[in-house]
């Protein structure tokens, strides 16, 4: 159990350093001082995330942005808002230890599809692509998967009903 804890802290800490890593260089500011002083895999897995985003994305409309539903009653915030490769997508970011299949990842899709909905609620702009984007540790290939939105709206009504309905 304590192995498991150690383990997890690790990978939440190197997250989050990855993460705001991304935020910065895409707001513009330097990260070259932080990158140098960063562990080995935490320099990497940031380039990574860097090179892939900036080679898909063609717009950001915002970053690390809180949004909620007043309908749903949840609140999250999203890694980027934006144009990727043409589309209004919500964009998120990932890190991980091995690589990813598509089946082991539906709670992202979710996940992102709850920052479509809040987001079409708070601006009536409708957002229907979901790109994540998975940086992997040792240098293995850099995952990206898309989805549709529309595929993930009625999984997502059934985990909140689930989800509401333990505490009901």
């Amino acid at each position: 159990m304590v192995a498991a804890a150690r383990i997890s802290k690790i990978a939440t800490d190197r997250g989050t350093w990855i993460h705001d890593i991304a935020e910065k260089h895409f707001n513009g500011e330097d990260v070259s001082e932080v990158l140098r002083n960063a562990p080995s895999d935490v320099r990497q897995m940031s380039k990574d995330l860097i090179t892939t985003v900036a080679s898909g994305v063609e717009e950001i409309w915002g970053q690390e942005q809180v949004l909620w539903s007043n309908k749903l009653k949840y609140a999250g915030r999203t890694d980027m808002v934006g144009i990727w490769k043409g589309k209004p997508t919500i964009i998120d970011f990932k890190t991980s230890r091995k690589l990813k299949k598509k089946q082991w990842i539906e709670d992202y899709f979710m996940q992102a599809t709850f920052y479509s909905m809040a987001f079409f609620e708070l601006t009536n702009y409708p957002i229907k692509d979901i790109a994540i984007l998975i940086s992997v540790n040792k240098g293995e290939d850099f995952q990206v998967f898309h989805e549709k939105v529309g595929n993930w709206m009625k999984p997502l009504h059934s985990k909140i009903k689930e989800y509401k309905g333990i505490f009901l």
